[in-house]
């Protein structure tokens, strides 16, 4: 889907399709967090939901346990893949 960016008063804004407002269930006020990833000149818009709780997961103490361990010994390779493009 394609938009235009218009002008806003002194801001630069987007309008939202019919179709897109309804799935997202969408209203007037809403707010939206926005993040902005040059690396990739990406803009990913989300619903803000600042009171809902975030979900828990149970983790065993040993899952903890083996993966602090896993960490620690590969630390090295792990930063090496997290700097792979």
């Amino acid at each position: 889907m394609t938009q235009k960016v218009i002008k806003v008063g002194n801001s630069l804004g987007m309008i939202f399709p019919k179709e897109l407002v309804n799935k997202m269930k969408m209203k007037v006020g809403r707010k939206l967090q926005i993040e902005a990833l040059e690396e990739t000149s990406t803009i990913i818009v989300r619903p803000s939901r600042p009171h809902q709780k975030k979900a828990k997961t149970a983790v065993s103490p040993e899952f903890k346990k083996w993966l602090n361990a896993f960490t620690k010994k590969h630390k090295a390779l792990l930063k090496e893949l997290a700097n792979t493009p």
